[in-house]
């Protein structure tokens, strides 16, 4: 019997090695009398060996193999480890931890409280000398974390396996399978539901299958088990569903499904920040316990970790598209502006545009006429991006029709301005320079309908300002523009730009400004239009440095030969 084996193994260990370790301290009469305390009891099937948070009444020695935790799946043991259950809670003077139980009939020795306290009186190193006896020479195990480490490893062994699932996948829609499918394995429930929050619409949302489709749920934040979980934070362990008035057995009745025990947690990120909810149904043995709580706690972090990573993912591949997008936008774009400007007898005309982004809400054109006149336009659409390109590039396909029937900088304002009222938001407006050269006359004439005033640059030295003739376009639909006619001498140059130019800013917050600009377009006046532009972007560009372009940047030059 182990009993008898185990009590030669100790006496032969104890008495070989008592007379070294404790001359003095425990006599060899003592040493009789432990032996002849230790009892040979024969332990059933589900005998506890210890209780939780009780004292221990002893030790029993056993085989590791005979020992398991009470409600736990513990790890296979070597079959020559001996267990000294309540060695440890004795030596500490402490209430047990866990529920040791005997799994399966065994005989085993015990040494009761008394003797071993009656020992530790006569040597408080006794504990830790007998450990180091017992270890050292036989190699047997005398303490219950043993079986505490045990279930630790599992519990951590099972959390870096689901963490290892949970990363399998960057959709976020296979995500909330895979995330349901772990926690259900992991506690051993039948089904459930991963809910996440949408806290613009204040409701949960899901994906579940109807048929051979999915199709997406939703609940009100605060409603329902899974909603007051949401809006709580609290976890609601149900062990009779149908018991409970918070349950709702209607979902029952359409489906089928008998409802038995809930376990409905919080998926919370590592701030705590709630963004779902785990709703578990029907643990296939018995109820949801304590540890299954424990474990989807732990599991919630590993969970929100991936369902971030899953949302990240998807916005970065949303950008990606819309980068894409915007660059086919972009190239479109610039397929609208003049690749070259026209020849115009006596004149010399140029323009360029540097968007702040990948399309550009300001526009230029030069529109050649029948007669060799032409008209030109230079315009700042409110806002930036996309929606401020489709506008631009909607304005700029009639402005390149009208002047063909009427070239009236006046007719042409006030057509475009009904047009774009009609056709956008009241927050979307356009300011617009557009002129009409007569070349016969050297005239110009212009509206300016809320532009930057532009520059003209005389001969003789003096400067001019074009300055408005009307609101922005877009903002009144009955708006009054009136138009303005001027001269041009040989030599004159006519300077116009966008607010872009004069906005741009540095990495110390300074603005380029206005008069920079300009002095270096009188400066440089005796030059061609494409060298006066090239000259200020050049020293714009500098200025910007690697600060990232606020607005964009258009400049247009037109000088009479």
């Amino acid at each position: 019997m182990f009993a008898k084996c185990l009590r030669k193994e100790f006496e032969s260990t104890y008495m070989r090695l008592i007379h070294s370790y404790l001359q003095g301290k425990l006599t060899e009469k003592n040493s009789s009398k432990l032996l002849d305390l230790l009892e040979v009891r024969q332990l059933k099937e589900g005998f506890h060996l210890t209780n939780t948070d009780q004292k221990t009444k002893g030790v029993y020695f056993l085989p590791a193999t005979n020992v398991s935790v009470l409600g736990h799946k513990v790890a296979k043991r070597e079959t020559g480890t001996i267990a000294a259950t309540g060695l440890q809670e004795l030596i500490l003077n402490e209430s047990a931890k866990l529920d040791l139980v005997v799994n399966s009939p065994v005989s085993a020795s015990f040494l009761p409280a008394e003797v071993f306290y009656d020992l530790l009186q006569q040597s408080d190193w006794f504990p830790d000398t007998l450990l180091k006896i017992m270890a050292s020479e036989e190699g047997l195990d005398f303490t219950s974390t043993h079986f505490i480490q045990e279930e630790k490893n599992l519990k951590l062994e099972k959390l870096v396996e689901a963490s290892r699932i949970l990363n399998s996948t960057l959709d976020l829609n296979q995500l909330l399978n895979v995330i349901l499918d772990t926690s259900l394995n992991s506690v051993n429930g039948d089904r459930g539901t991963v809910y996440l929050i949408d806290y613009d619409k204040k409701e949960l949302w899901s994906k579940v299958l109807d048929g051979s489709q999915k199709v997406k749920i939703t609940l009100p934040i605060g409603k329902g088990i899974a909603g007051y979980v949401a809006k709580t934070g609290e976890t609601v362990n149900i062990a009779d569903a149908h018991n409970d008035p918070r349950f709702n057995p209607e979902i029952d009745k359409k489906t089928g499904y008998l409802t038995k025990t809930i376990l409905c947690m919080p998926l919370k990120n590592k701030d705590g920040k709630i963004l779902g909810v785990f709703q578990l149904l029907n643990k296939l043995s018995g109820v949801f316990t304590h540890d299954d709580e424990q474990f989807i706690e732990s599991l919630s972090i590993h969970a929100a970790i991936a369902i971030e990573n899953a949302r990240l993912y998807e916005q970065e591949q949303k950008k990606i598209a819309m980068e894409k997008e915007m660059l086919a936008a972009g190239e479109v774009q610039r397929s609208l502006f003049p690749t070259s400007m026209p020849q115009v007898a006596g004149y010399e005309i140029y323009a360029h545009n540097i968007p702040a982004q990948l399309v550009s809400g300001d526009l230029f054109d030069c529109i050649p006429l029948d007669n060799g006149n032409v008209c030109f336009t230079l315009g700042d659409v409110s806002g930036k991006g996309l929606p401020a390109a489709i506008l631009m590039a909607n304005m700029q396909s009639v402005m390149r029709d009208l002047p063909h029937h009427n070239p009236s900088p006046m007719y042409c304002v006030d057509r475009i301005n009904k047009m774009i009222f009609r056709s956008s938001g009241f927050d979307k407006f356009i300011t617009l320079f557009l002129g009409h050269l007569d070349i016969e006359n050297n005239r110009l004439t212009f509206a300016n309908a809320g532009h930057d005033y532009p520059y003209l640059f005389r001969i003789n030295g003096a400067t001019e300002r074009l300055e408005s003739t009307g609101i922005p376009i877009g903002m009144m639909e009955m708006s009054t523009y009136v138009e303005t006619t001027i001269d041009l001498e040989p030599g004159d140059l006519l300077f116009v730009y966008s607010d872009g130019v004069i906005d741009a800013v540095n990495a110390s917050g300074k603005e380029f400004t206005e008069e920079r600009m300009s002095e270096l377009a009188y400066a440089n006046r005796s030059k061609s239009p494409r060298e006066i532009t090239e000259i200020i972007e050049k020293e714009l560009l500098s200025f910007i440095g690697n600060t990232p372009q606020f607005d964009d940047m258009t400049m247009l030059v037109l000088k009479r030969l």
